[in-house]
């Protein structure tokens, strides 16, 4: 889907994320580097692993028998809402595009 609003020109690689929020995210640069497209693209984001939060550290433990269940748990109510309310949380701590590290927060977008 995004490689065809690419090509339809309804998206650019280069844009800051930014253009398609409806809320200020002054987190989601580094240093006066803008988080962009090609960034979520290629997990250069420096975005978490994981949104919500928590997940993090319940897939630390993931052979545990109980983290499955506690995973449901964790996403039964997790929405859309609460995802862009948890992106205010993020800090990040690299220059987008630097660093490769695999984030399914940034495929949610």
């Amino acid at each position: 889907m995004l490689a065809n609003a690419v090509l339809e020109k309804r998206i650019n690689v280069e844009d800051d994320i930014s253009k398609y929020l409806n809320e200020e995210y002054p987190n989601l640069s580094y240093l006066n580097h803008p988080l962009k497209i090609k960034h979520l693209l290629t997990h250069t984001s420096g975005l978490p692993n994981m949104l919500p939060l928590e997940m993090n550290a319940l897939l630390d433990d993931f052979l545990n028998y109980d983290t499955p269940s506690k995973i449901n748990d964790v996403l039964k109510n997790y929405n859309k809402t609460k995802f862009f309310q948890e992106l205010h949380a993020i800090k990040t701590d690299t220059i987008p595009g630097f660093k490769y590290a695999y984030s399914s927060a940034g495929t949610e977008f």
